[in-house]
C-alpha cells in the first residue's frame, strides 16, 4: 500500500515538474518571439511642454505642465528586429504655448510631428539576457518633421482677453526637422499587451515655431502614457486575433 502511494506520489511530482517546465519554456519562447519578430502598435495620450524663446518655466516642472504645456495625442507603428532593438514610425498632434507677462505675449501653437524612431533596451543590453522581461527600460532616438500653426497675441493689461498681433501672417505654417531622444519604461500587463510611459526631448532645426527668433533653436518635451498591442508571436500561433483558427 504504502509503495503503491509512494509511486503515486511520485507520478504526481514527475508531472506537476514537467507543467511547470513546460509553462517556463513556452514563456521563454514568447519572450523570446517578442524580442525578435514581433510587430506592434501603440497608442498614448499626454503633454507637449514648449522650451523656446517665450517660456519662463523651463526649470520649473510643475508650472511648466501646468501654463506651457497641451495636451497631445499619438500613434505608433513599429517592429521588434530583436532582443535589443526595435524601430517605430510615429504621428504626434498636439500643441504649444506660453503666457509671457514681461513681453506682454501670449502664444498658442497647433503641433503636427511625424518621425522614425530606434529603442533600445537597456536591461537586455547591459545584462545581456536572453529574453525580455515584463518590465525593461529603454532609450529613445529619432529624427521628425515638426509643423505648427503659431499664433501670437499682445496680453491686455486690464484683461485676459488677448488682442491679436496683425503684423503677422498666422495662416503660413512653420516646418522644420527635428532630433529627439527619450527615456521609456514598458510592463508586459496581459499576453500581447505592454502598458508605456515616455519621457521624449525634440529639438528643432528651427527658431521660428514661435514666430520669436531672439536666442537657440526652438525645442519641446513630449511626455506620455499609453497601451501597446503586439501581434502573433513567432513559434505561439493563435497569439492574435490574426493567427487564430476559423
Amino acid at each position: 500500500m504504502r509503495i503503491r502511494v509512494y509511486s503515486w506520489g511520485l507520478l504526481f511530482f514527475f508531472f506537476a515538474l514537467t507543467t511547470i517546465q513546460s509553462k517556463a519554456q513556452m514563456g521563454y519562447q514568447l519572450h523570446k518571439s517578442r524580442n525578435e519578430s514581433s510587430w506592434f502598435i501603440g497608442v498614448n495620450a499626454g503633454l507637449t511642454s514648449y522650451n523656446g524663446d517665450l517660456a519662463r518655466y523651463n526649470f520649473d516642472p510643475i508650472y511648466k505642465y501646468k501654463e506651457e504645456s497641451k495636451f497631445a495625442i499619438s500613434l505608433n507603428i513599429g517592429k521588434s528586429l530583436n532582443r535589443y532593438f526595435s524601430a517605430r514610425a510615429f504621428y504626434t498632434s498636439g500643441g504649444l504655448k506660453a503666457f509671457n507677462n514681461p513681453k506682454s505675449i501670449r502664444y498658442d501653437a497647433k503641433l503636427n510631428v511625424f518621425g522614425l524612431q530606434i529603442l533600445a533596451n537597456f536591461n537586455t543590453l547591459i545584462s545581456q539576457l536572453e529574453y525580455v522581461p515584463d518590465f525593461y527600460i529603454y532609450g529613445i532616438g529619432g529624427i521628425a518633421s515638426v509643423s505648427t500653426k503659431p499664433m501670437l497675441y499682445y496680453i491686455s493689461n486690464d484683461s485676459l482677453n488677448n488682442t491679436t498681433i496683425d503684423s503677422l501672417n498666422y495662416t503660413t505654417k512653420i516646418s522644420s526637422f527635428d532630433l529627439n531622444a527619450g527615456l521609456g519604461i514598458s510592463y508586459t500587463i496581459l499576453r500581447n499587451f505592454d502598458a508605456y510611459a515616455e519621457l521624449v526631448y525634440h529639438y528643432t532645426m528651427s527658431d521660428e515655431l514661435d514666430l520669436v527668433t531672439e536666442s537657440k533653436k526652438d525645442k519641446f518635451f513630449h511626455t506620455l502614457i499609453g497601451i501597446r498591442y503586439r501581434f502573433a508571436f513567432a513559434g505561439n500561433k493563435g497569439t492574435s486575433i490574426f493567427e487564430r483558427k476559423r
